[in-house]
C-alpha cells in the first residue's frame, strides 16, 4: 500500500492509518516532491511529474504492483498515476479529492503561488496553517492544532510549495475527468460530508468516470476525514481492500 498525503503535508499525515494499515500490508509513506525531506528538483508544476515520482520509488523498490491510497492532492497524484502507470496499480483509494478545478479553485491555488513568491517561506507556512483550520468539519482545537503543527512543517522551500500549487490550478485547463474512463482497476472514492474545501460533488464527478468504481460519503466530517474519523475512515478502506 501506498500512501500519498496532500498539499502542505508529509508522510507524517497518515498517522492514524500507517499502524492500522500495517497490520495487513507493507505501507510505504513517502514525502512527495517538494515537502519535508523530499527535495524539488526540476519544478514541472504537473501532476504528471509526481506520479512518476512514485513509479520511480515503486520501481526502487522492487514493488510489482501497489494499493495507491491519496488524500487531497494526493487523490489527484493517485488518479494520474493509475492513468498512467496501470501495471502497478493493483487498487485506487481516492480520498477528498477531484479530478478538475473550477476558475475560483484555481485562483486560490495561484494566489498562494503569488504570495509565496513575494513575501517568503514564513508567509507561506502562516497561509497554510490558517488553511488548516478549514479543514476540518467539528471544533476539534487540539486536532486542529496537531495538523496546524504538520503542515507548517511540511514546507521547506517556496519552491516546492509553488509547484505543487501550480500543479493543482494546472487542473482548470487540463483535467483529468475524461481520462479516468481508462481506469480498468478496483477503485474506492471517498468524501467527507461536510468538506468545504473540495465537496462531495467533486468525488461524485471521479466516481461516475471511473468504471465499476465504488463511492462513499464519510458523514459529518470534512476534509480532513482521515484525522476526524480514523476509524470509519480506515475501516472503510480496509473493506474495500480486503474485497479485492
Amino acid at each position: 500500500m501506498l500512501l500519498v498525503h496532500g498539499l502542505s503535508e508529509t508522510h507524517a499525515s497518515w498517522r492514524y492509518q500507517r499502524d492500522f494499515f500495517s497490520q495487513r500490508f507493507r505501507v510505504i509513506a513517502c514525502d512527495v516532491r517538494g515537502f519535508g525531506e523530499s527535495q524539488t528538483g526540476d519544478a514541472a508544476s504537473r501532476p504528471e511529474q509526481y506520479a512518476d515520482d512514485l513509479h520511480a520509488l515503486l520501481v526502487h523498490l522492487g514493488v510489482d504492483r501497489a494499493a495507491i491510497v491519496g488524500f487531497s492532492m494526493g487523490g489527484v497524484i493517485a488518479q494520474r498515476f493509475a492513468i498512467d502507470h496501470p501495471e502497478l496499480t493493483r487498487a485506487l483509494v481516492i480520498a477528498a479529492s477531484s479530478s478538475v478545478v473550477n476558475r475560483q479553485a484555481a485562483k486560490y491555488f495561484l494566489e498562494r503561488v503569488k504570495l509565496a513568491e513575494t513575501h517568503g517561506l514564513e508567509a507561506a507556512r502562516a497561509t497554510t496553517v490558517r488553511d488548516a483550520t478549514a479543514c476540518f468539519a467539528a471544533s476539534r482545537p487540539e486536532v486542529v492544532e496537531a495538523y496546524s503543527q504538520l503542515r507548517r512543517e511540511a514546507i521547506r522551500d517556496t519552491r516546492g510549495y509553488s509547484n505543487a500549487c501550480h500543479a493543482m490550478a494546472s487542473l482548470r485547463e487540463q483535467p483529468l475527468t475524461e481520462e479516468l474512463v481508462g481506469i480498468r482497476c478496483p477503485s474506492l472514492v471517498i468524501a467527507g460530508e461536510r468538506d468545504s474545501l473540495c465537496p462531495p460533488k467533486a468525488s461524485e464527478i471521479i466516481h461516475a468516470k471511473i468504471p465499476n468504481s465504488q463511492l462513499r460519503i464519510a458523514p459529518g466530517v470534512g476534509h480532513c476525514l482521515h484525522w476526524e474519523d480514523p476509524a470509519g475512515f480506515n475501516g472503510v478502506v480496509i473493506d474495500f481492500l480486503s474485497s479485492v
